[in-house]
């Protein structure tokens, strides 16, 4: 059927934040019941039912009252409350370390809201681990770290207004996932002066296109982003990006930055607009900007919000981090201001991302934006930092291939200052430096730019170019560390890199280079270590990085 227009936007309007309908289906309490009347789970948080081990666990709050215990938790505010109603508890005592997983998917017809807490009994305020109304239709699904041996107060209830009913949970424990290795996923850079494309410069092909009021060819960020595009939100401009497995997959542990100028807070309620995310109304998370700071939104599961400064017509760097804990941590202009914790990650997502806006309907940005990067992984605040110190270089390199490093791997370093894995040799801080390239290898394009970590704060670094590779790749010792790079070497600037230690370089750099489409050229990032350095030169290098410019 076709939805009026004005029921799609209040639908899509009030998906996050507004109260969602009761469920209309209760299931009948069993007739039989367990000591003080509960099959499953006890009226009172005082005298929580002891359960114990994995496995398939009745509930039953038909006859449940709501008491003021786990009602005001922050991880529990869901579609404009924190409450959960005709709740039971358990004390669950784990009988593994790891991951729990606890759910009502697939086991009851009932609007579940559950809950875990630490120790065993009433909660004190604050103190949820996970929280959780839909993760699965109108059920639900947490997940939490445990330990063997250790007890956990459970809360299922109802969502506020739904009717109560019985049913069973789940309790699971898994090795806890390992974070993924940081990997840029979505770069667009928005540098397009004509046509309809949102290009993406990842490598990846996950091109959008430009719809509704879009101006190209915008001023930039800073001189090394480029170009940026405007967003008119009384002309609906955003760009829609086909669904694709990569961002579909990224229900948690994920980073987003981008460089924003609002010139308002748009016409939505309480000034959210988006600047990238999955499709609204069943979708899986968006990430955006309020009238009063940063929003991070897992669609129908938690609105993440903190307070600070958004200024308008003015640029400023954004990123947020959602954690493999579902916890989300807020930057402004490099600098970590804030987090607010989670208990559960997105859900699946819908079939279109989008920069600019939350859904074709909602929530639109209005203003100008510019380099918005996607990655897999969580960033760490010194790889925020150095996104805002360098504009438009990343922290994931694209393109290239790694090699020469002073890890044990290849080249001997000069005395035995082995650098970590797949970095250069190690300097005084004990690491060692990495260089990585980003961009498109386009002879035509000029696009690429450097980006490296775990070089001396304050100190110049100096990136080059040479037609080929030393020593079979494995380098020769030169200062504290290994010459990668040789053959008509060619200097292509010095910086001085910020307070993480961190520098970039380009684009424009190919006039400088000499190099065209068709060339090979290797690259290498030499620097200054004036204090301890570990073998006594005063300077090191990064490891090596080969690209081929092709046609």
């Amino acid at each position: 059927m076709t939805l009026e227009l004005p029921i799609l936007l209040t639908v899509c309007a009030l998906a996050a934040q507004a109260p969602k309908p009761p469920s209309a289906t209760a299931v009948s309490p069993p007739t039989n019941s367990a000591p003080g009347g509960w099959l499953g789970g006890t009226d009172d948080c005082v005298t929580p039912m002891p359960i114990a081990g994995q496995g398939t666990f009745p509930f039953d709050h038909s006859a449940a009252t709501t008491g003021t215990a786990g009602q005001s938790e922050s991880l529990c505010f869901a579609f404009g409350t924190s409450g959960i109603e005709n709740d039971v508890w358990y004390c669950w005592t784990a009988d593994a370390d790891g991951c729990a997983e606890l759910t009502t998917c697939g086991l009851t017809a009932t609007d579940t809201k559950v809950a875990a807490y630490p120790g065993c009994g009433c909660p004190a305020p604050g103190t949820a681990l996970a929280c959780n109304d839909d993760a699965c239709g109108l059920q639900s699904t947490i997940g939490f770290p445990v330990s063997v041996g250790t007890t956990y107060t459970l809360q299922v209830g109802t969502f506020p207004g739904a009717s109560p009913g019985s049913g069973s949970f789940t309790l699971q424990i898994q090795p806890c996932p390992t974070p993924a290795p940081i990997q840029l996923v979505g770069h667009y850079r928005l540098d397009e002066a004509t046509g309809a494309m949102c290009m993406d410069s990842s490598g990846n092909g996950f091109d959008g296109t430009y719809l509704g009021g879009v101006t190209l060819a915008q001023p930039g960020a800073a001189a090394t982003t480029n170009l940026s595009v405007e967003f008119d939100h009384t002309q609906g401009g955003h760009a829609s990006i086909p669904t694709n497995p990569t961002y579909d997959a990224m229900q948690s542990d994920l980073s987003v930055a981008a460089w924003i100028h609002p010139e308002s807070f748009g016409s939505s309620s309480g000034g959210i607009m988006r600047i990238f995310g999955n499709s609204c109304c069943g979708g899986s998370w968006s990430f955006g900007v309020t009238n009063s700071g940063l929003r991070f939104t897992t669609i129908g599961v938690q609105d993440y919000d903190f307070s600070v400064a958004v200024p308008l017509n003015a640029w400023s760097h954004v990123a947020i981090v959602f954690d493999l804990a579902f916890d989300v941590r807020f930057y402004l202009d490099g600098v970590p201001v804030g987090s607010v914790a989670g208990g559960a990650s997105a859900n699946l997502a819908g079939p279109t991302w989008n920069i600019g806006t939350w859904d074709a309907a909602i929530e639109y940005w209005d203003g100008l934006l510019d380099d918005v990067q996607v990655y897999s992984g969580s960033l760490a605040d010194g790889d925020v930092a150095f996104l805002f110190a360098n504009p438009g270089a990343t922290v994931s390199g694209t393109v290239g291939t790694a090699y020469c490093f002073g890890d044990g791997s290849g080249g001997v370093c000069p005395c035995g200052n082995l650098g970590g894995t797949g970095e250069g040799c190690g300097n005084s801080t004990g690491q060692g430096a990495t260089t990585l390239a980003d961009g498109s290898t386009g002879g035509g394009a000029d696009d690429v730019t450097f980006g490296s970590h775990g070089l001396l704060p304050g100190q110049p670094a100096l990136l080059f170019s040479g037609n080929n590779t030393v020593n079979g790749g494995n380098g020769v010792i030169f200062g504290d560390g290994l010459r990668c790079a040789g053959t008509a070497v060619k200097r292509l600037g010095v910086r001085v890199p910020d307070a993480a230690g961190g520098a970039a370089w380009g684009p424009g750099l190919a006039p400088m280079g000499q190099w065209g489409a068709g060339d090979t050229r290797r690259f290498q990032v030499w620097y200054r270590d004036p204090n301890a350095s570990p073998c006594g030169s005063s300077f090191n290098l990064s490891h090596g990085v080969e690209v081929t410019f092709t046609p």
